[in-house]
């Protein structure tokens, strides 16, 4: 019969493993979505490839904020040409207006709306 301090163990490393898994995907995933130029994601996928836990670190550290990120910055929104008009913020209040009178939409989430029309 196995001691207890050997399945304790076990679980401890099979969590661990589970977590760097799992920062390992989210990163890739992550600089895939990102707005990086093609070669800036190609380093860091290189570098996290290279190194995965101190490059997993590293990007966590070093990327950039998406919300400082300007909307006309290469940020596309999905479902969107990249070549469409860009967004006007009238126009985005506009909508979430007639959502919100059509009671599509709750008055939280007109106002989550409507501050995101004017971040930008």
């Amino acid at each position: 019969m196995t001691e207890p301090w050997t399945v304790v163990g076990w679980m401890i490393a099979g969590f661990v493993g589970f977590a760097v898994t799992w920062m390992f995907a989210h990163a890739f995933v992550d600089i895939f979505w990102s707005d990086l130029p093609r070669w800036s994601k190609a380093r860091w996928l290189t570098v996290v490839t290279l190194l995965p836990l101190l490059g997993v670190l590293l990007y966590v550290v070093a990327r950039p904020d998406p919300e400082l990120v300007p909307r006309g910055a290469g940020r596309r929104t999905p479902g969107r040409p990249a070549d469409a008009a860009p967004l006007v913020p009238a126009d985005e209040i506009g909508k979430a207006a007639r959502l919100h009178e059509d009671n599509r939409i709750t008055a939280r989430e007109f106002e989550i709306l409507r501050r995101q029309a004017l971040r930008y």
